[in-house]
């Protein structure tokens, strides 16, 4: 994860060998698939990173809905880390995944937040012609 964030490889070593002495390091939860193409996604920091799999290992069957309800709400967020860290706590502290935010809800559900990707030029010219209706 380090060499991605531009940090010199002696320093990332230097960190993992401090969190094998820690009794902190989590090598082996990056392998699984639904975290790592998570983390990959977001470039988590090694703080959230170290705080989601910590979480994640609690949640046992839940765990993959959790991701993807993450996944869903923090996809157009303007500061992901900032949402997943607010997600994360109501997880910890209720045990569930916590109701979206007010400015993520539109018309009753997380989902619909999501933008269409907006009409080309040709589609416009279409739909003012008539032209892209089939009878």
């Amino acid at each position: 994860m380090g060499t991605r964030n531009n940090k010199k490889p002696v320093d990332v070593m230097l960190v993992k060998i401090r969190e094998l002495c820690n009794g902190t390091f989590i090598g082996k939860d990056l392998l699984d698939p639904d975290i790592k193409d998570f983390v990959w996604k977001y470039n988590l920091d090694d703080q959230l990173l170290h705080r989601l799999i910590k979480t994640m290992k609690k949640r046992g069957k839940h765990k993959k809905q959790d991701l993807r309800d993450m996944d869903e709400r923090i996809g157009n967020a303007k500061h992901p880390s900032g949402l997943l860290v607010r997600m994360l706590e109501g997880i910890e502290e209720h045990g569930k995944m916590p109701p979206a935010p007010g400015w993520l809800v539109q018309g009753g559900h997380a989902g619909s937040a999501r933008r269409e990707p907006a009409d080309t030029k040709a589609d416009q010219f279409e739909k003012q012609s008539g032209q892209g209706e089939v009878v």
